[in-house]
This record gives C-alpha cells, sequence and structure tokens, in this order.
C-alpha cells in the first residue's frame, strides 16, 4: 500500500488502485476478527497456570493477552465497518488518503496487539516457554505479512514469477565431466 501512495503523490498512480487495496485489507480484518479473539484467548490459556502446557504464567496476567487483541480487532474493525460505508463508490483522493493513514494506524495496532504476547507470557528459565513464543512471534508475524501480502503490486509478482524459471535453468546445468585426460 506504501508503494502505490507514493506513486500517488507523484502523480504517477491510479487512485482505484489504493481503494482497492484498502478494500482487500478491510476485507482481511473483517475475516480474521473472531479467529484472531479465539487464537489469543487458546495461546493464553495454554501459557497459563490454569493448563500449564507451554508455561505457568499467572491466568491473571496471561488473559491480557486475548483482552488487548480483542480490543484492538473490535476497534480496527468497527473502523473498516465504517470505512466500507463511507467510501463505497467513492475514488476521491483526499476521502482514500484519509483512510489509507487510518489503515496504517489500524495495521500498527494489531501488530502491537500482537506484539505484546512475549511480554505477558514470558516465563524466565522457561526453555519450552521461550520456545513456544519465538515460534508463536514467528507465525504470528508470518500470518500478518501473509494476510496482507495481496497488496503486491501484479507487476512485481509478474517479475518474480518470470524471474523463477530462468534463475532454475542456470542453476540446474549439469557441468559435462572432462573425459581428455584416463587414469
Amino acid at each position: 500500500m506504501i508503494g502505490i501512495s507514493t506513486l500517488l503523490k507523484l502523480g504517477r498512480g491510479d487512485v482505484r488502485v489504493l481503494k482497492a487495496q484498502l478494500d482487500l485489507t478491510a476485507g482481511v480484518i473483517q475475516q480474521t476478527r473472531l479467529h484472531s479473539i479465539v487464537r489469543s484467548l487458546v495461546l493464553a490459556l495454554v501459557a497459563s497456570d490454569l493448563i500449564g502446557l507451554f508455561g505457568n504464567t499467572a491466568l491473571a496476567r496471561a488473559l491480557y493477552l486475548p483482552m488487548i487483541v480483542t480490543l484492538a480487532i473490535a476497534v480496527c474493525s468497527s473502523m473498516t465497518a465504517v470505512y466500507v460505508t463511507r467510501t463505497a463508490g467513492v475514488v476521491d483522493l483526499p476521502t482514500i488518503q484519509a483512510w489509507f493513514l487510518r489503515f496504517t494506524g489500524m495495521q500498527a495496532a494489531i501488530s502491537a496487539a500482537w506484539g505484546i504476547m512475549p511480554w505477558l507470557l514470558w516465563q524466565p528459565g522457561n526453555p519450552v516457554n521461550h520456545l513456544f513464543l519465538a515460534g508463536l512471534s514467528i507465525a504470528i508475524t508470518a500470518g500478518l505479512v501473509v494476510s496482507r501480502g495481496g497488496n503486491v503490486g501484479h507487476k512485481r509478482q509478474q517479475r518474480v514469477r518470470s524471474g523463477t524459471p530462468r534463475i532454475s535453468k542456470t542453476q540446474s546445468r549439469e557441468v559435462e565431466p572432462d573425459r581428455s585426460t584416463t587414469l
């Protein structure tokens, strides 16, 4: 999304592309709202002293994670609902740019809500807890990137796809053995 915003400022972009990207991001936020809340609750429970599978963090402290994620998702989800109703059929550059900034803030809020997970669920001296949190941090970051990765420009995707066969062809060339010398 940032790339198209820069092109719009330079006068070389189309506001409809930015709107399509914002529509995609709004859809992703709406689709993942319930899943994120349930996932944060389950993760907090398995790292709490109630279940104790991946840590023994106090239950009261562990439950802050689903509360913070729920708050961030609820605010962002309601903002996307407002976005959908207010921008239906609108392709006005100032309006879309204002929503672009709001969506950037929403993405930062959701990331910050998930980013607090290691701080809340960390248990000193427990390597199972440390590996669990490290793996979750990687998985959640990857999930956020992949779910919003549809914003990559079409031309960039074509360049990556068209470069793949060339790379594989040059990498797979077999070297002929030198038969000029015999033992």
